[in-house]
């Protein structure tokens, strides 16, 4: 799968799972622990950039409008050089 389609999909599953948030569980939801490992083949601090921008912009969007988004809790931001830190 390539990166503009693993976006989407991660857009969509945020979508999904504030929908459920709102609609059926009626609970604010707070995403925890998402990010773009360093070993991920081919992996670049861009694609790790564009991870956190998708998904802290549906978050925001969420919260904005009044949604149940409450939050959300990064992982993986180790940067290039970064290696022996072992994320």
């Amino acid at each position: 799968m390539d990166e503009k389609s693993r976006l989407n999909l991660l857009r969509k599953w945020l979508e999904c799972h504030l929908e459920d948030a709102q609609n059926i569980l009626k609970k604010p939801l707070i995403l925890g622990e998402f990010g773009k490992p360093t070993n991920t083949p081919g992996y670049t601090q861009a694609q790790r950039d564009a991870v956190f921008n998708a998904t802290f912009d549906t978050i925001y969007e969420s919260a904005e409008k009044g949604g149940p988004a409450a939050g959300a809790l990064f992982w993986h931001v180790i940067s290039d050089g970064m290696n022996n830190f072992k994320d």
